[in-house]
């Protein structure tokens, strides 16, 4: 009788009650959490120099870069953290009889606690691996039995091969299930530390898109205040209240004065936005508000505008 080979866990169920999809599907969206962690800490590198950090003032600048290595080293931190967990891999049965470690007791004790997964055949992990070799050994004896032509060896050898595959199954069930637990405690495990590192990395934009982007500040308000020889020359001025004041040898040479309001403001010996002198300008300003730079090539009365020589 020709010698068969032994029933292979390739006989079995590929994946009775999609286990190991589950847990691949576990794994890959640990991956995609990696890589999504892994790309905040990226972009908050270019975020430096698109938020023109160098240009804050001192304080603020250090302030904006620290919060941002803070965030790339927790998104770092986060990204290795997962990628430690979703490298977990198969686990066999030899490991959870043999490692002797915490993690793995937890995991036996676990699966002995659902015997339903040993098919019968055993009552624990360990039972269940003792069986198994029994049975692969009862195999082997059956067949070289059939070898030798002694009756009956052959029906001997099919009833063990039988169960051989059934236990193989059974095996595959376990491991599979092991799988998962092993993901579940290896977050569980990490949790906490996946938690307050999440929270870091929002905290750390958050924070960093405050530092970095400051909010403009409030309007001046000069309204009917006396403003005596203040040189105010390029500054921003923007919205600022000039109701009433009085400009006495203020100059506001090159200040950016857009919407700021200047009714009923006396003007003395100022220096207008465009550099001219409110006395040579009839005592105002009203009319030199805009720096030469601002003004449109028509404003100017330049050929672009259409107003020049032609």
């Amino acid at each position: 009788m020709a010698d068969s080979p032994p029933p292979s866990k390739d006989a079995a169920p590929e994946d009775p009650g999609g286990l190991g999809k589950l847990a691949d599907g576990v794994r890959a969206s640990m991956w995609w959490v990696a890589g999504a962690f892994g790309a905040v800490a990226l972009l908050l590198l270019p975020g430096l120099g698109v938020a023109d950090v160098g240009s804050l003032e001192s304080p603020r600048r250090w302030i904006a870069i620290g919060i941002a290595a803070i965030g790339i080293a927790a998104a770092a931190a986060m990204a290795q953290a997962i990628v430690r967990f979703a490298r977990v891999g198969s686990v066999s049965l030899e490991q959870l009889v043999r490692d002797g470690g915490p993690r793995r007791a937890q995991i036996v004790a676990y699966l002995d606690r659902n015997d339903t997964l040993f098919a019968g055949e055993a009552e624990s992990v360990v039972g269940l691996h003792r069986v198994y070799w029994q049975a692969l050994e009862a195999l082997a004896d059956a067949r070289a039995q059939a070898r030798e032509g002694i009756e009956g060896a052959a029906s001997r050898a099919s009833s063990a091969a039988v169960r051989v595959l059934v236990l193989e199954q059974a095996i595959d069930n376990v491991e599979r299930v092991a799988r998962l637990e092993e993901l579940r405690l290896g977050f569980e495990d990490r949790r906490r530390a996946l938690v307050v590192l999440t929270a870091v990395v929002f905290a750390a934009m958050l924070g960093f898109a405050f530092a970095a982007h400051p909010p403009d500040p409030a309007p001046s308000d000069f309204s009917g205040a006396r403003l005596v020889q203040l040189d105010l020359s390029g500054t921003s001025l923007r919205e600022a209240d000039f109701d009433g004041a009085t400009l006495d040898h203020v100059s506001l040479d090159g200040a950016d004065v857009e919407g700021a309001d200047f009714d009923g403001a006396n003007w003395d010996h100022a220096t207008c936005p465009d550099g001219a002198n409110s006395e040579d300008a009839g005592d105002t300003c009203e009319d030199d508000l805009v720096i030469p730079a601002q003004l449109t090539p028509s404003e100017r009365g330049t050929p672009g505008g259409g107003d020049g020589a032609g």
